[in-house]
């Protein structure tokens, strides 16, 4: 009887002893799992520089990143913007300013950036770009008050006139301008009303191409009796 009482205190063990090898194995196996998933991250390579540099310039019924401005470089290559690795506020961007940047060429059908938006014009031959890096020169420039009515013009309903436009203001300059949508209240203004407006610039898509994307911060009847 104690014999076998024995045994079975020593199988009681051995059964203990193997539960503790195998406790201690599955700990082994998730610490060094862990520590290959754990690796410190490696350093990206060093390859931020710019290698090109070029100015902006208004793409004729184009459109991208940064609305209608695209890049020419040095060597004549046009660049349509359609994806970045860089955070830049366009509004710091206007015709002419020169810019140092990098890329690579996407195709068009793999990115979100139409060339040609409902217009008879065409922006020339140029490259879908994904922007890996970018920097400014010259000087910003300098922030003008938007909110004050101050810029005389001519309120016009293109809404099924031209494919893609709604409310648009004809500045006393010429210059066209795209309102954004729910600017005008309908009961207070009209096709052909003079206006007085005050906005600031925008980039956005738009199907209308016909004038500069505002976002309107204020606008008025224009006392036409006044100069």
């Amino acid at each position: 009887m104690q014999l076998i009482e024995s045994y079975q205190c020593h199988i009681i063990n051995q059964t203990r002893i193997m539960k503790n090898n195998i406790l201690h194995l599955i700990v082994m196996v998730c610490i060094v799992a862990f520590s290959a998933c754990t690796k410190p991250p490696v350093d990206p390579p060093n390859d931020r520089d710019c290698r090109y540099k070029g100015k902006f310039e208004t793409a004729v019924c184009g459109w991208g990143l940064y609305g209608s401005y695209w890049i020419r470089l040095e060597d004549g290559t046009l660049l349509q913007p359609c994806e970045s690795d860089i955070n830049i506020d366009a509004s710091l961007i206007y015709e002419g300013r020169e810019v140092e940047v990098d890329y690579y060429a996407v195709k068009p059908n793999t990115v979100d950036c139409n060339s040609l938006l409902n217009c008879l014009a065409w922006p020339g031959e140029h490259t879908n770009a994904h922007i890996t890096c970018m920097k400014l020169l010259g000087e910003n420039p300098k922030e003008e008050p938007s909110g004050d009515c101050k810029e005389q013009g001519i309120l016009h309903d293109w809404t099924g006139k031209l494919d893609g436009c709604g409310w648009m203001v004809e500045l006393n300059n010429g210059e066209m301008l795209e309102l954004n949508e729910g600017a005008i209240d309908e009961t207070k203004f009209s096709d052909g009303t003079p206006v007085l407006i005050g906005y600031k610039t925008v980039y956005r898509a738009s199907n209308c191409m016909a004038g500069t994307p505002v976002e309107v911060t204020c606008i008025r009847v224009a006392n036409t009796t006044q100069n």
